[in-house]
C-alpha cells in the first residue's frame, strides 16, 4: 500500500456512505496520519534549511514507516531527527530522495547535514541497529537505474555528519538477533535481477559487527525460484529457544512461497531448501499471491497459509473466487495444520471456521457493503436459502447512522472501522451461538 495514495484517496472515498473499502483507503482508517507537534517543528526547520519545494518520503515497509525518525542518533543523550524527503523540482525517476539530519540547539531544531540517497526513487525500509553505544541507520531503497534495491548503513555525528559503513545490493533485509546471543545483526538477501537466460543464485547473508565494522559471518543458499522477498518476520520454530526468520517471496507472477531460516552450529540453514541438491521443499508452501505468514496465536511460531476454495468455486485465478485458509506450523520437517479461518487481509480480521463447516459451508462477498455471507452449500452458489452468518464492516459514521431496524450486532472496532455480525437459525446442525461468533472473530495483530 502506498501511503501517499492512501492520503489522497481516503478523504474522497469516505465522503460517500456505504462505500466499499480499498487497499489505498485502509491505512488512514486503521491508523489516521497525524503529524505531531514535534514533527511539525522539525518540518518547519527542514523547510527553512533546504529552501525548496519538497514532499516527504515514507518508507514502504518495516518498523519505521514515518518520514520522521526521532532518536538519539549521535549518542549525546538528546533526541536528533532524520527526515526523508524529495525535492519536487527534480523528476522522481531520476532518484531525488534525500536525508536531512537535524539536532536540538537551545530548544530549537537545526539542520546540520543533508545528503542524497544514490539514485533513490523510493525508501523501501528503514531500521536502526544499536551496538556498543552506537546507532547504525540501515536504509534500503529502490534505484532509478536498476531493479535491484540498494542497502546502505550510516552512522552520524554532528561534527562529521553521516558516515557510510556498508553498501550492498539486496532483495530485502532485516535487523535481527538471529543467533540468539543478544546482539543485533544484519541479515540480507542477495539476488540478481530476474533473467530468462540465467540460473539465479539467491543467497542469504548474515553480517555481524566487529570492532565497528561489518563482517560477513555466514551465507545460505535460498530458493532460486523466488523473484522478490516480500516479508521477513522473526519468530520461532516448534517453540524452541533458537529464533527463525519466516520469509514470504513472490514465485512467478501469481504465487507466493515461504522459507524458514535459522542459525545452527554457527551456520545459516534454510529449512525449506536442500543444502546439497535443488530440492524444492518450499513448493509445499506455494499458494496464490496475497496470503502472507502470520503469527495467529501470538506464540512466536508463524503459521503458513494454504488457501482453499470455498465449495462451489472452481477457478483459483478468478478475482471473484473466495478462499478459506488452512494454517500450518513447521514441525520436524512437516507442515502441521493448526487452524482454519476466513481471513480478510484488507479489512484486517479473521473468523475461525468450525470444523463441521469445512466442505459444508460456502460464502459470498458483497463489495458494496463489505459483507461476507456464510451459507450451507447445496450444489450451487445461487442456492443461499440457509444463511448461517453475515459479517459486515462499517465505517464508524455509517455504523452510528444505521437504521434502528438493523439486526447487526457489534463485534469490535479498529480505528474508524466497526465490525458487526448478523446471526441466523437454520436447524441444520451448523448453527452458531452469539458467544461462538464472538469467540471465533479476532482482529489481525490484536
Amino acid at each position: 500500500m502506498k501511503r501517499a495514495l492512501a492520503l489522497l484517496l481516503a478523504a474522497a472515498l469516505f465522503c460517500l456512505s456505504g462505500c466499499s473499502l480499498t487497499p489505498a483507503s485502509m491505512e488512514s482508517l486503521l491508523s489516521p496520519p497525524v503529524r505531531t507537534e514535534e514533527q511539525s517543528e522539525i518540518y518547519q526547520a527542514l523547510l527553512g534549511s533546504v529552501n525548496a519545494n519538497i514532499s516527504l518520503v515514507y518508507p514502504r515497509s518495516g518498523e519505521h514507516t514515518s518520514a520522521f525518525v526521532v532518536e538519539d542518533i549521535d549518542g549525546d543523550g538528546l533526541e536528533d531527527a532524520l527526515v526523508f524527503y524529495r525535492d519536487q523540482s527534480q523528476a522522481t525517476s531520476t532518484g531525488s530522495v534525500r536525508m536531512n539530519f537535524l539536532v536540538q540547539r537551545e530548544g530549537n531544531w537545526v539542520s546540520t547535514h543533508d545528503i542524497s540517497l544514490q539514485n533513490a526513487t523510493e525508501v523501501e525500509k528503514m531500521q536502526l541497529l544499536h551496538q556498543d553505544g552506537t546507532t547504525y541507520l540501515v536504509v534500503g531503497f529502490n534505484q532509478s537505474s536498476t531493479s535491484e534495491k540498494l542497502l546502505k548503513v550510516y552512522t552520524y555525528s554532528q561534527e562529521q555528519g553521516p558516515q557510510e559503513r556498508l553498501s550492498e545490493n539486496c532483495s530485502n533485509f532485516t535487523v535481527t538477533d538471529l543467533d540468539g546471543d543478544g546482539i543485533q545483526d544484519l541479515f540480507l538477501i542477495s539476488a540478481p535481477p530476474v533473467s530468462d537466460n540465467m540460473t539465479r543464485e539467491v543467497t542469504g547473508i548474515l553480517w555481524k559487527l566487529q570492532n565497528g565494522k561489518f563482517v560477513e559471518d555466514s551465507t545460505v543458499r535460498m530458493n532460486s525460484r523466488a523473484m522478490e522477498y516480500l516479508n521477513i518476520n522473526l519468530g520461532w520454530v516448534e517453540q524452541e529457544d533458537i529464533p527463525a526468520l519466516y520469509l514470504d517471496s513472490q514465485i512467478g507472477t501469481n504465487s507466493e512461497g515461504t522459507e524458514i531460516i535459522r542459525y545452527q552450529n554457527g551456520q545459516l540453514v534454510d529449512l525449506m531448501v536442500s543444502a546439497n541438491a535443488e530440492e524444492d521443499r518450499a513448493a509445499v508452501t506455494y499458494r496464490p499471491s496475497g496470503y502472507s505468514c502470520l503469527d495467529l496465536d501470538q506464540n512466536g511460531c508463524y503459521e503458513i497459509p494454504s488457501p482453499q476454495l470455498f465449495p462451489g468455486y472452481t477457478d483459483q485465478d478468478s478475482t471473484q473466487s473466495l478462499f478459506y485458509i488452512v494454517w500450518s506450523v513447521y514441525q520436524q520437517g512437516d507442515l502441521v495444520p493448526t487452524a482454519i479461518t476466513y481471513t480478510n487481509y484488507l479489512l484486517n480480521y479473521h473468523f475461525y471456521l468450525p470444523d463441521p463447516w469445512v466442505g459444508e459451508v460456502s460464502a459470498s462477498w458483497d463489495s458494496t457493503t463489505n459483507e461476507i455471507t456464510f451459507f450451507r452449500y447445496q450444489d450451487s452458489l445461487r442456492q443461499q436459502e440457509q444463511v448461517l452468518l453475515k459479517i459486515r464492516v462499517f465505517t464508524r459514521s455509517d455504523w452510528e447512522g444505521r437504521s434502528p431496524a438493523s439486526h447487526y450486532v457489534y463485534l469490535a472496532q479498529n480505528g474508524q472501522l466497526v465490525y458487526s455480525y448478523e446471526l441466523f437459525e437454520t436447524g441444520s446442525g451448523l448453527d452458531l451461538t452469539d458467544q461462538e461468533v464472538q469467540q471465533r472473530f479476532t482482529l489481525m495483530n490484536s
